[in-house]
């Protein structure tokens, strides 16, 4: 099958790119609040389900490059393949929207925690303007700067050096003893993991973009592994630092545990901890905005540069409508319950209908 949209060339990208693109949508502000979670329900034991869960989502990314590799083309169109413009459009309409909401909570979660570490008496509505308004000049430059801003991002990872900074500080014996839980407690915080390893589902929008598909599965599996890395270093270390009492109580471990750290020419390091975040938080907001400017084009036919300010109002006014940070994350974590459905039962499906299909017209 050929797809329906072709991509200049100018406007691709190579397969490599899948790598950051996959680690920089996974590895969200998810990353600085799990940790209370899993060890409310397995303790020290949560390093094997967040392995778990890694390899659930090497499943998901292993369906949607089925589907993808196969079709050729981008969910929406796929969509409207299988089920027509009607229902098909309807199909799409959903999946704008829950871009567009989940970036609403993502900026609103940041701009919450800008205000609890940094800024006490900052008005929330004012960071948020001018969080999108940085997304709407990346955004209108297009597909290829996001993705440069994306590799950007990774200079958040510097941060994994304050973890050396506080060696003196853990207690290994913290992380025993093994495998003292149940199997149905693993796989209840297993559940409760699979939100960090959210945000690849945009592949499903940005594959025609990439210069040779089949070559990018590879990377998005590396990322996936990186981003595991990256959480259980976290959590590992996390354990290792705080008691399980401490840590079961405590919102914010990762930009806590910050605080401890303690340089000749910089205090209060857990206030650039915090701001640290905006590199990873603006290219995933522009990533999440750019899908759903992208699939209104392919669904309606509509110009980019005329959707992109309404989907930043619509962001804008959805983030508003939070009462708080635990507000915020429950509703961040209700929406993700779409982002499984999407991946282990809606793309599995596609992936059948699409293998039948093409045996019925062979």
């Amino acid at each position: 099958m050929k797809t329906e949209y072709k991509v200049p060339d100018h406007m691709t990208i190579p397969p490599s790119s899948a790598f950051y693109i996959a680690f920089g949508a996974q590895a969200g502000l998810d990353y600085l609040t799990f940790q209370r979670r899993l060890a409310n329900i397995v303790g020290q034991d949560a390093w094997i389900a967040i392995i778990i869960a890694a390899l659930c989502m090497h499943i998901g990314i292993w369906f949607m490059y089925c589907l993808l590799n196969r079709e050729k083309t981008d969910l929406i169109t796929i969509n409207k393949r299988m089920f027509g413009n009607v229902i098909g459009g309807i199909l799409n309409i959903t999946l704008i929207f829950n871009f567009l909401i989940v970036a609403a909570m993502s900026v609103r979660l940041y701009a919450e925690i800008v205000k609890i570490w940094v800024f006490p008496d900052l008005q929330i509505g004012i960071l948020i303007s001018l969080l999108l308004l940085l997304v709407y000049y990346i955004v209108a430059g297009g597909f290829r700067v996001i993705v440069g801003f994306l590799l950007f991002a990774q200079i958040s990872l510097a941060f994994i050096a304050v973890y050396a900074v506080l060696m003196p500080y853990y207690y290994p014996s913290n992380l025993l003893p093994i495998w003292s839980h149940k199997f149905t407690e693993l796989m209840e915080a297993t559940w409760s993991m699979l939100p960090g390893y959210l945000g690849i589902e945009a592949l499903l929008i940005f594959y025609p973009f990439i210069k040779d598909g089949k070559k990018a599965q590879a990377w998005s599996h590396f990322g996936n592994i990186v981003t595991m890395i990256i959480y259980l270093m976290a959590f590992i270390f996390s354990m290792m630092f705080y008691s399980l009492g401490q840590l079961q109580e405590e919102n914010w471990p990762i930009l806590t545990l910050f605080k401890f750290v303690e340089f000749p020419f910089m205090e209060r390091v857990e206030f650039i901890g915090a701001s640290f975040q905006l590199f990873r938080l603006v290219p995933l907001l522009a990533l999440y905005v750019w899908i759903a400017i992208q699939s209104t084009k392919l669904q309606f036919r509509f110009a980019k540069r005329k959707t992109l300010p309404l989907c930043l109002v619509i962001v804008f006014v959805c983030s508003l409508a939070f009462k708080d940070s635990e507000q915020t994350m429950f509703f961040y974590r209700t929406a993700s319950y779409f982002g499984f459905a999407l991946i282990f039962l809606y793309v599995p499906l596609l992936t059948l209908l699409s293998r039948l299909k093409g045996r019925l017209h062979s």
